[in-house]
């Protein structure tokens, strides 16, 4: 805005001051400055806008942040720590008093591993039973307990399980429960391993003892055979018709005696056999029993 002073505010030695010459500046002035004024609310309007779109930008900017913020806290990741004495023991129910420092954001999930600072191979997995905010305590129940970690502790680190983890325990849960059946399955097959053993042992005596009769028929037989050559051979110092009538009578005994083992011998071949079959029934108890 160009100056206007010495065209019409610069007072002359012979310039009249009356009402007219004041009222003539003031009006100029006063148009001058009701537009800056105006100007000046505007701004000072555009500057409260922007202010309240920033402030608004910002608010929605960090209510996202919290809201965020709240969902992590809830994704049960957040680690924990206790300094209560404890001895971990599989499949009891036991409590960790958590740090107080630490309950305001501690979210277990559904399984949480429990390790010593001491040692991060002297680990336990547990699952989450339920967690006081107020008083921290924390209830849950020992699954598994690494090797390592014996005895008491009293510098525990809480953190949770992956999902490979996860697995890993259904894995472990169906191993277990496989390790079982087949423990029950081996006790089963003892008592018919003992029943086949006692089984096979009378018939392997059986057999034996048929074995003997056939060999005493055999005796019988050839003593019988024995007999009839004897009676042969003297009927022979009396006369050809004796001689031949004996030689018959040998005969006769032979025929007796093929016809008495071959008898014998089915007998004996079927309980060798049943004594084969049982003695493999045997292994094969003994085997999945073992």
């Amino acid at each position: 805005m160009p100056s206007r002073f010495d065209q019409l505010y610069r007072w002359g030695k012979r310039d009249i001051v009356n009402d007219d010459a004041l009222n003539l500046r003031f009006r100029d002035l006063d148009n001058r400055i009701t537009p800056i004024e105006a100007l000046k609310i505007s701004y000072e309007a555009a500057l409260l806008t922007l202010q309240d779109r920033v402030l608004e930008r910002s608010e929605a900017v960090i209510e996202g942040l919290r809201d965020r913020l709240i969902e992590i806290t809830e994704l049960a990741w957040l680690v924990g720590s206790s300094s209560t004495g404890l001895t971990l023991v599989e499949e009891a129910e036991q409590a960790l008093i958590i740090a107080p420092d630490r309950r305001a954001l501690f979210t277990p999930g559904p399984f949480a591993i429990v390790a010593t600072g001491s040692d991060p191979d002297a680990y336990a997995v547990v699952q989450h039973l339920d967690f006081d905010r107020a008083t921290g305590q924390w209830n849950f129940r020992t699954k598994v307990v690494s090797a390592a970690l014996t005895g008491a502790h009293a510098d525990w680190s809480i953190g949770a399980l992956a999902g490979s983890t996860l697995a890993q325990m259904a894995l472990l849960e169906e191993g277990q429960a496989a390790r079982t059946e087949t423990l029950a399955a081996r006790d089963e097959a003892v008592p018919a391993a003992t029943v086949a053993t006692e089984a096979a042992g009378v018939a392997v005596g059986a057999a034996g003892t048929a074995t003997g009769a056939a060999g005493i028929a055999s005796t019988k037989a050839g003593e019988a055979s024995d007999a009839a050559t004897a009676a042969a051979i003297s009927a022979a110092s009396v006369d050809g018709p004796a001689i031949a009538a004996s030689l018959a009578a040998l005969a006769a005994a032979d025929t007796a005696l093929d016809t008495r083992l071959d008898a014998v011998e089915p007998v004996v071949s079927a309980l060798q056999a049943n004594a084969l079959v049982d003695e493999e029934a045997i292994a094969l108890a003994i085997a999945y029993g073992g």
